[in-house]
C-alpha cells in the first residue's frame, strides 16, 4: 500500500475557498497550466468530481489539448508513491503549500482517470449546443436542428422581405428607393447586392443602430439651418469681430453646408434628405466649434444646428436601423421553422432560454451537473457569453467561477470579440468578492528577450505601451527555463530602413529581402538554446514570419522561395474559399453526372484534368472512351457504390494531381488544400452516408456559406512538416510561440469605404457607425481601432523565445492608424537607448529606389524567337488531323444552324430567339436549363413498374408521388440540380402526366397514340455513326471500308425511343415555357431552336430500326403545356438530311 505523498501546490493557485477568481495571464505566463493544476486542485480539496467541473476554451484546438494535458496530470498523480514504498512522508513546515496525495486523494485521482470520457471540456459552442440538445422545449426548437452559416438563413430571408416587405411598404419603399438610385452603378456589385452585405455585418456585429432622426425633427433641423439661405451671410460671420480670427475656416467651409442644405429643403422623404446633407457634414463640424464659441453667442445658435447636422446619421445607418428588424425576424422565424441555427444561434438561444420560463429549471441543472466553471480565453468573450456564465455560476449557491484571460491580447473584435465586456465582468467579479491571481513568470522566453520587451512596453514612462483600461501594470519576469547559448546574439534585432526617398513598395521589398537575408544567416549558424535543460539548435522550422494580411505573407513567401528558402505558408483564407475547393466541387459534379455536358466542361478545365482551351471542345465531346472521360465514368461507378475511400483516393491518384500541380508551381498549398478537402468529405459521408449527388451539394454549400466557424475546421492547414519557414498572421499566430520571430508588413491603413460596419462604445452601450461620423464618434471609433491594434503589436511581440525582428520604417511610411504604429512610435524613440544597454541591435536595410527587383543583367539582350507559323488543317492528312466528332450541341455552338437553314424543308430562322415573359404561379417549376436537366434526370431514373402499378389502381399524381420512393427521387434530382423541393414536388404532376396521357401530336404530323406508359421505351439512348462520306470520283475511295469514319463520327443521345407495334418514335422532352399553350406558339419554338436537333436526331434512329419496324416520326414533347409538335421523317427528308451531313464541313 503507498504511503502520504505531500507533492508541490503550484503557488499561483488561489485558496480553496474562493467561489471567484479572476486570473490575469499575460503572454508565456502559463495559463493552461494553471488551468490544469486548477481542476486537480478543486478534485483534492474542494471535494469536486472531474465531471462536476465545466472548462470551457473558444476553440477545438484548444480543447484538445487541454483535455490532454488534464488527464495526463490527474493520471500522473493518481501513480505518484511515495520515496520509501509503504511509508508515509513527513508533512513539510506549511501544509499548505502541498497536496497531500493519500489512499483517499488517489482514490479521487483514479475517479477522475477513469471518467475522463465524462469530462465536461468543451468549446464554448459546443457547451451551448448541448444545452439546446437536452432542452429543446425551453428554446423553443426542433428536436433535430442543422447547423447552417448565417448567410445562407440570411440571404433567403433578405430576399423575401426585400420583396414583400421593403418594396411595398411606403415609408420602406422611398428608403430603399434612395439607397438603390445612391449605389447604382458604384463598383463591381450590383445595388441590391451591396444592400445585402450592408444588413449582413450590421446583423454581425450585434451593436445598437445610432437613434435615427424622424422627419419632423429633420425639418425642424432644416428650419434652423435656414439662415445658409442667406446670400450674405458669409461676409456677416466674417464680419463679425468675434469671427475675425475664423475667417479662413467661414470661407472656406460654409459654401460646403449651404449647397446640401438648400437642396434637401426641397426634398421629400427622409432618407433623400439624409443623403443630399451627407456631403455637409463634415463641413459641418469643422465650422460648428468656430460659431458656438463666438464671444457673445451672437452665432451660438446656428453653431448647434450645425453641430447636429455633423451629428445625423449616414443614409447607411438609417438603411439598418429601418430594414434589418424586419430582415432579422424573418431570419429567426425561418430557422425555427426549418429547425436550423448559426454558431451565435447557439450562444443567444441558451441566454434566452435562461431567460424563459424555464430558466430556473435549466440554472438549476446545470449547477446541479456542473457547479464549478472555469472560463479560458475569458478576454474573448462578449454580451451574450458572459451573460450565460454569470447567470449560472455568479450565484453564491454554485461551486464557483474561474475566468482566465489577458485582455492586453483580447485581437478577435471582428469575430465579435467585446474587450469591454470583459472589463465589465471582471470588474463585477471583483466587486463581488473574486480573488485576483496575475501570472507575472514568463515560462516562454529568455531573461534577455523578457528585458528587451519589457523596455519597448514601459521605456517611456511619460507614453507607455498601453494606456487607457488596459494597462501592462505587472512586467513579467523571465522563469529561466529558456536559455540562448550562442553568444554576440541581441534579444531583439531592428531592421532599420532610414531611406526617406523610397517609395512605400521599395521599403516592403528591402524589408522582404533582409528578412531572407537573416534567415540564410541562421541557416549557415544556427542558434543554439535550450528549454529546461534540453540543448537544441534551430532549424528553419523554428522560425515564424508574422504578418498583417494573407496578402503580405504570399509576398514574405515568393521571396523566401526565390532565395532556394523552404518556407511553409498557413493561409489565413478559408479553406472553402480557396481554388481548390470550388474546382472539387466541379469535379465532383461531373462524377455525379458524367453525362451532363456543362459539368464535364468545368471539370476539364480543373488541375484535375487540365484541358487546354483549345483542346477542350474536342474532349467534351469525345467519345466515353477518351482516357479522361473514362476516368470519371470510372469515378462515377464507385460514387455509385458509395466507395468514397477508394473514390478519392483515385481521384487524386489517377489524375495525377500532385505532379501537374508540381509542374505548375502550386503543389504544397494545392496538395494540403486538396487532401484536407476530401478528409472532409469523407468525414461527412461516414456520418451520414449520402449518396454522391448529396455530397456535391453539401460542398457547395460549404463554398457558399460566408462565416467564420469558431472551431478553425476550415482554415488552411500548414503547407509542410518539414524544415521550412512558418508564415502567418499575427492572429492566426496567438497561443504560437517560436525560437525566432520576425514581423513583417501591418504599415498599411485600414479601409475606409463607406459601407464598412464599424462598432464603437458609449458608456457600456455598443453601437454601429456606418460612414462618415460626428467627431466625439470618428474619435472613438478611432481610439477604439488604436488600442485594438496596440494588442495586436503586443500579439506579435510575444511569440518569440530567443530573438525578435521589428521592422523600423521612414517615419513617412507609417501613418497612425496602420497595424504596427505603436511599434513604430516606441521603437524610433527607444531603440538607440535599447542598443545601449545591449537589449537590441539595429541592422541597416538599404531600400531600393524602384521598389522591385530588377532583371538580372543576362537577359539584358535576350530576344524571344519568333512565333511558328501557323499551319493549315488542310495541309495535314488525315491521320494528322485527326477525326472529328459531331454533335447537336458543337453544331449550335460553332453556328452550323446557318449551314442547316440552306438545306431543303427546313425554314430555319438565324434571327435571335425571342423569349417571352417567363412567368410561373405558385410553386411550379421555374424556366431555365437546371429546371430542364432537372424533369431529364427524372424521366431517365423514373421507375416505370412503379408507375404502371399505380396508374392501374387509379393512383393520383399527388397519391404517386407521395410514395417514399417517388418522393426521394424527385428529391435527390432536385438538390443535384438546385431546384426548390417544392417546385419539384410540385412538377411530379407533369410528369404523371406526360406518361399517362395519350400521345396526341400536332403540326406537320398529326397521329394519337396510347401513354408513354404502355409503350416500349429505352430511355437515354446514345447513338454513335461515322459522318457520311462526301460524293467522290474516284470509284476506289468511294467503295473504300477504309475510309468509313475516316471524317469523324456522329453521337448523341436521344431522350426516348418508344415502339407502339411496327412503329418506332423519337421523343424528346422540353421544358420550354411557351407565350401560350397552343400548337401555333409550340410549332414556332420547334422552328425557331429545334429543327437541327431533329434532323440529327432522325438520321441517328433511322440506323436503329429493327427489322419489320419503321420510324413513324419524331416528337417534341412540351411538358408544361401537355403538347406534342410531330415531325414527319418520310424517305426524301431522311436522304435530304443523310446529304446535308455528308456534305457539312466540320473540323477534329
Amino acid at each position: 500500500m503507498s504511503g502520504v505523498v505531500w507533492h508541490p501546490r503550484p503557488a499561483v493557485l488561489p485558496a480553496p475557498h474562493h467561489r471567484l477568481v479572476v486570473v490575469e495571464a499575460s503572454a508565456g505566463t502559463g495559463k493552461t497550466y494553471f488551468l490544469e493544476h486548477r481542476v486537480v486542485d478543486l478534485i483534492l480539496q474542494a471535494g469536486a468530481e472531474l465531471p462536476q467541473i465545466l472548462v470551457v476554451t473558444f476553440t477545438e484546438k484548444a480543447t484538445t489539448e487541454l483535455r490532454r494535458r488534464i488527464h495526463d496530470l490527474v493520471d500522473r498523480l493518481a501513480r505518484v508513491e511515495a520515496a520509501a514504498p509503504g511509508q508515509d512522508e513527513a508533512p513539510p513546515a506549511d501544509p499548505a503549500a502541498f497536496w497531500q496525495i493519500d489512499a483517499a486523494a488517489r482514490a479521487r485521482l483514479r475517479a477522475a482517470a477513469q471518467a475522463f470520457s465524462q469530462s465536461a471540456i468543451f468549446t464554448i459552442h459546443g457547451f451551448c449546443h448541448r444545452v439546446l440538445l437536452e432542452d429543446a422545449f425551453a428554446a423553443n426548437r426542433l428536436f433535430e436542428q442543422v447547423q447552417v452559416a448565417d448567410e445562407v438563413a440570411f440571404r433567403a430571408a433578405f430576399y423575401e422581405v426585400l420583396r414583400d416587405t421593403l418594396a411595398v411598404n411606403e415609408d420602406h419603399a422611398e428608403t430603399l428607393e434612395t439607397y438603390l438610385r445612391q449605389h447604382t452603378g458604384s463598383g463591381g456589385k450590383t445595388a441590391v447586392e451591396r444592400l445585402e452585405e450592408l444588413l449582413l455585418a450590421a446583423m454581425r456585429a450585434q451593436a445598437e443602430p445610432r437613434p435615427r432622426i424622424g422627419e419632423v425633427s429633420l425639418r425642424a433641423l432644416l428650419v434652423a439651418l435656414s439662415a445658409l439661405s442667406d446670400g450674405g451671410l458669409a461676409s456677416r460671420i466674417v464680419a463679425d469681430p468675434s469671427m475675425s480670427r475664423s475667417r479662413s475656416h467661414v470661407e472656406r467651409w460654409l459654401p460646403q453646408v449651404m449647397g446640401p442644405v438648400a437642396q434637401a429643403r426641397s426634398l421629400r422623404n427622409v432618407a433623400e434628405m439624409v443623403a443630399a446633407l451627407e456631403p455637409a457634414r463634415e463641413a459641418a463640424s469643422k465650422l460648428a466649434p468656430k460659431l458656438t464659441a463666438a464671444r457673445g453667442g451672437s452665432w451660438a445658435a446656428l453653431g448647434q444646428a450645425l453641430e447636429q447636422l455633423a451629428a445625423l446619421p449616414s443614409l447607411e445607418e438609417l438603411v439598418i436601423e429601418q430594414f434589418l428588424p424586419d430582415v432579422r425576424a424573418r431570419v429567426e422565424r425561418d430557422k425555427a421553422v426549418r429547425g436550423q441555427l448559426d454558431y451565435q444561434d447557439m450562444l443567444v438561444l441558451v441566454r434566452d432560454a435562461l431567460r424563459g420560463p424555464r430558466g430556473a429549471d435549466i440554472i438549476g441543472r446545470l449547477r446541479g451537473r456542473t457547479p464549478w466553471a472555469l472560463i479560458d480565453e475569458f478576454q474573448d468573450t462578449d454580451d451574450v457569453q458572459w451573460e450565460i456564465f454569470r447567470t449560472v455560476w455568479l450565484a453564491e449557491t454554485g461551486g464557483g467561477l474561474t475566468v482566465v484571460g489577458d485582455p492586453k491580447q483580447s485581437i478577435y473584435s471582428f469575430r465579435g470579440a467585446d474587450v469591454a465586456t470583459y472589463l465589465r465582468a471582471t470588474a463585477e467579479l471583483v466587486a463581488d468578492g473574486a480573488a485576483q491571481v496575475v501570472l507575472t513568470q514568463n515560462h516562454r522566453a529568455t531573461a534577455e528577450l523578457v528585458e528587451a520587451t519589457n523596455f519597448l512596453l514601459l521605456g517611456d514612462p511619460f507614453s507607455p505601451f498601453f494606456d487607457g483600461d488596459i494597462r501592462y501594470d505587472h512586467p513579467v519576469t523571465a522563469s529561466g527555463r529558456v536559455a540562448l547559448h550562442t553568444e554576440g546574439v541581441s534579444a531583439m534585432a531592428v531592421l532599420s530602413v532610414s531611406d526617406d526617398k523610397a517609395s512605400v513598395d521599395a521599403v516592403r521589398y528591402a524589408l522582404r529581402e533582409a528578412i531572407a537575408t537573416e534567415i540564410e544567416a541562421l541557416r549557415r549558424r544556427p542558434l543554439v538554446w535550450s528549454k529546461d535543460g534540453v540543448v537544441r539548435t534551430i532549424g528553419l522550422s523554428d522560425i515564424f514570419v508574422l504578418t498583417r494580411t494573407a496578402r503580405e505573407g504570399q509576398d514574405v513567401a515568393q521571396t523566401l522561395r526565390s532565395r532556394g528558402i523552404p518556407c511553409a505558408l498557413v493561409q489565413n483564407e478559408h479553406l472553402f474559399d480557396t481554388r481548390e475547393a470550388k474546382e472539387l466541387a466541379d469535379v465532383m459534379a461531373a462524377i455525379a453526372t458524367p453525362r451532363d455536358r456543362s459539368a464535364r466542361l468545368r471539370a476539364l478545365r480543373t488541375r484535375f484534368f487540365d484541358v487546354p482551351w483549345a483542346q477542350l471542345m474536342e474532349i467534351v465531346d469525345a467519345s466515353d472512351h477518351h482516357p479522361m472521360l473514362r476516368a470519371l465514368y470510372d469515378w462515377h461507378r464507385l460514387a455509385k457504390d458509395r466507395l468514397y475511400e477508394r473514390l478519392f483516393h483515385h481521384l487524386l491518384d489517377d489524375s495525377r494531381y500532385a505532379e501537374r500541380a508540381l509542374v505548375l508551381g502550386s503543389a504544397p498549398r494545392s496538395l494540403v488544400n486538396t487532401q484536407h478537402l476530401l478528409e472532409l468529405c469523407a468525414a461527412h459521408v461516414a456520418i451520414t452516408r449520402c449518396d454522391v449527388h448529396d455530397l456535391v451539394f453539401e460542398l457547395r454549400r460549404w463554398i457558399s456559406d460566408d462565416v467564420v466557424r469558431p472551431d478553425d475546421a476550415d482554415v488552411q492547414r500548414i503547407e509542410s512538416d518539414g524544415d521550412a519557414v512558418v508564415i502567418q498572421t499575427i492572429h492566426r499566430a496567438k497561443g504560437l510561440e517560436a525560437p525566432v520571430v520576425f514581423v513583417y508588413g501591418g504599415d498599411g491603413q485600414p479601409p475606409s469605404g463607406r459601407e464598412a460596419v464599424r462598432t464603437y462604445h458609449k458608456g457600456e452601450r455598443r453601437f454601429l457607425a456606418v460612414g462618415p461620423q460626428e467627431p466625439a464618434d470618428a474619435a472613438a471609433i478611432k481610439d477604439e481601432a488604436r488600442r485594438e491594434n496596440e494588442r495586436l503589436c503586443y500579439v506579435a511581440m510575444t511569440r518569440a523565445q530567443l530573438r525578435l525582428y521589428l521592422p523600423l520604417l521612414p517615419e513617412d511610411k507609417t501613418k497612425e492608424g496602420c497595424a504596427i504604429f505603436a511599434i513604430q512610435r516606441h521603437l524610433r524613440r527607444l531603440h538607440p537607448h535599447g542598443a545601449e544597454r545591449g537589449l537590441m541591435s539595429e541592422i541597416e536595410v538599404p531600400a531600393f529606389g524602384g521598389g522591385a527587383p530588377f532583371l538580372p543583367a543576362a537577359l539584358d539582350g535576350f530576344c524571344p524567337p519568333p512565333a511558328p507559323a501557323p499551319v493549315s488543317p488542310s495541309a495535314l492528312s488525315a491521320w494528322q488531323r485527326g477525326v472529328a466528332l459531331v454533335s447537336y450541341s458543337r453544331l449550335v455552338a460553332e453556328g452550323a444552324v446557318g449551314l442547316a437553314a440552306n438545306a431543303p424543308e427546313l425554314p430555319l430562322d438565324e434571327e435571335p430567339v425571342v423569349v417571352e415573359p417567363e412567368v410561373v404561379p405558385g410553386h411550379a417549376l421555374l424556366p431555365g436549363a437546371d429546371s430542364g436537366l432537372f424533369l431529364h434526370d427524372v424521366f431517365e431514373r423514373l421507375e416505370l413498374d412503379e408507375l404502371r402499378r399505380a396508374h392501374a389502381r387509379g393512383a393520383s399524381a399527388s397519391e404517386w408521388a407521395a410514395t417514399p420512393s417517388v418522393r426521394e427521387l424527385f428529391l435527390a434530382a432536385a438538390r443535384q440540380r438546385r431546384i426548390e423541393p417544392s417546385r419539384a414536388l410540385a412538377a411530379a404532376e407533369l410528369v404523371h402526366r406526360t406518361m399517362t396521357s395519350p400521345l396526341r401530336t400536332v403540326g406537320e404530323l398529326v397521329a394519337e397514340r396510347p401513354p408513354l406508359l404502355e409503350a416500349r421505351l429505352a430511355r437515354e439512348v446514345e447513338f454513335l455513326f461515322p459522318l457520311p462520306r462526301r460524293a467522290s470520283t474516284d470509284p476506289e475511295t468511294a467503295a473504300d471500308p477504309e475510309t468509313v469514319g475516316a471524317r469523324g463520327f456522329v453521337k448523341g443521345f436521344i431522350d426516348v425511343v418508344a415502339r407502339y407495334g411496327d412503329e418506332l418514335w423519337v421523343l424528346d422532352y422540353k421544358s420550354d415555357l411557351l407565350s401560350e399553350p397552343t400548337e401555333a406558339a409550340g410549332r414556332q419554338r420547334v422552328e425557331e431552336k429545334y429543327l437541327l436537333q431533329a434532323r440529327l436526331y432522325a438520321v441517328a434512329a433511322q440506323r436503329l430500326v429493327p427489322p419489320g419496324c419503321r420510324l413513324a416520326g419524331l416528337a417534341f414533347l412540351f411538358v408544361r403545356h401537355q403538347l406534342a409538335i410531330g415531325l414527319a421523317t418520310p424517305p426524301s427528308s431522311l436522304a435530304a438530311w443523310h446529304g446535308w451531313l455528308s456534305a457539312l464541313e466540320v473540323s477534329p
